[in-house]
Formats: C-alpha cells, sequence, structure tokens
C-alpha cells in the first residue's frame, strides 16, 4: 500500500478515536491520571490523524473542526490550566471533538453517541447508592464502588446530562433513518428517566421508573446493533 494511502487509511480512524477521547474526558474531570497521562496521549493522536485525515477526504473544513478541539484541549491543559475558568475550555474543546465527529459521519455520530448516553447513564446510576440500591448494588458488584463518592454530582447533573444527550441523538437520528418509531422508541426512555429524576423524584415508586428508564434505553441500544436501522427513501427521493 502506498505511504499516501497508508495514511490516508489512519487518518479515517479519527472519529473513531474522537468519540473514546470525548467519554474519556468527561471521566477526566476527576482523575488525576486521565488528566496528566491518558487525556493529553490521546488528544495527540486524535490531533495527528485529524490533520492525516485530509489526505483522506480532502476536506480542510472538517480536518480544521478536528484538529481545533485537541488544540484546545491542550491549551487549556497546560497554558490555562491555573485559572478556574479553564474547565469551560475543556467542555469547549469536547464540544468540537463530536462536532467534527457529526461532520464527518452524521450516522456514526447519533447511532455511537446514543450508545454512549445509555451506557453513561446506567454507569452513572451505579454511584447512586442512596437514591438507586438495586442498581448500585451491581455497580459494586462490577467495581464501581468508587463513583459514590461523586453521588451528588452525578445525580444532579451527570445522570441528566446523559439523558438529554440520549434524547437529542435519538431525535436527531430520524434525519439518518427516517423512522419514526425507532426514534419515538429511542427518546422514550430518556423522557421517562428526566420524568422519574424531577417531577416524580419526590416519591418512592420513581425509582422503579428511573430502572424500567435504564432498562428501556439499554434494551432499545442493543436492539439497534442488532437491527440497525437503514434510511427509508421518503417523496424526496422517488424518481
Amino acid at each position: 500500500m502506498p505511504p499516501i494511502a497508508l495514511l490516508a487509511r489512519i487518518g479515517s480512524m479519527a472519529d473513531l478515536i474522537n468519540i473514546i477521547i470525548s467519554v474519556i474526558g468527561i471521566i477526566s474531570l476527576w482523575q488525576d491520571f486521565y488528566l496528566e497521562t491518558l487525556l493529553p496521549v490521546l488528544g495527540a493522536i486524535v490531533l495527528l490523524l485529524n490533520a492525516l485525515g485530509y489526505l483522506n477526504h480532502k476536506q480542510w473544513l472538517r480536518s480544521l473542526m478536528g484538529t481545533t478541539g485537541p488544540v484546545l484541549l491542550f491549551i487549556s491543559l497546560y497554558l490555562m490550566a491555573q485559572y478556574t475558568w479553564s474547565i469551560y475550555v475543556n467542555y469547549s474543546a469536547f464540544g468540537l471533538i463530536l462536532i467534527a465527529v457529526a461532520i464527518g459521519d452524521f450516522t456514526l455520530f447519533t447511532r455511537l453517541g446514543d450508545k454512549i448516553g445509555s451506557l453513561g447513564a446506567v454507569v452513572s446510576a451505579m454511584g447512586c447508592a442512596m437514591c438507586f440500591p438495586a442498581i448500585a448494588s451491581l455497580g459494586g458488584a462490577l467495581g464501581m464502588g468508587f463513583l459514590e463518592q461523586w453521588e451528588w454530582t452525578l445525580i444532579a447533573t451527570i445522570l441528566p446530562a446523559f439523558a438529554w444527550i440520549t434524547l437529542a441523538l435519538n431525535a436527531l437520528g430520524y434525519f439518518s433513518h427516517r423512522q419514526v418509531f425507532r426514534s419515538l422508541l429511542g427518546m422514550t426512555g430518556p423522557v421517562l428517566l428526566l420524568v422519574s429524576l424531577y417531577p416524580l423524584f419526590q416519591y418512592a415508586w420513581s425509582t422503579y421508573v428511573t430502572y424500567s428508564a435504564l432498562g428501556l434505553m439499554v434494551a432499545v441500544s442493543i436492539g439497534d446493533f442488532v437491527y440497525p436501522g437503514n434510511r427509508r427513501c421518503d417523496d424526496s427521493c422517488k424518481i
């Protein structure tokens, strides 16, 4: 294989690594190891592969978007680390990385994004022993007991954030597969989860709504792997 073609093939891996670094970036806000070692390494890889990706797709805007996120990440980690507001630069960097994924492959972005959101919601619930003892026990058995030290942050911020992400990506997924029922089914779990966390949270039985919502989100994600959504033709694509 010619060197240019090999570099282009490597560059095409950037989208997948973009997703991985974005997920790890959420964890890195609390783990020094990720901030000091793994996150900079992955940032450098993403920066390099997005630059090399131009040899594959020949779209300078796509490569520019893909490299801007990692550059901002390095600036926030090394040049702005002493400032408290550098965390917002971190968030912006992760957001740009995800936007680069969406530009690269919208279908990949929505399909993998909603699964990451569902998995993140389940893992977040595993750290809330006081609110969700059953799933927290499962998390403890899987070695997730360390999450309990951030229980309030998980229940008040991280869990709802993953629910909103999953809801939005399932809604956007309609523009990829054009299947109303698939999008509605994917949105039902996050909606139930948000309802259980806010208007119904005062009731003891809301826990069962939360468990049902998380179970539905996982089931929909697994179902999408088994039966992936294919785009259906509408009136605009008929001959």
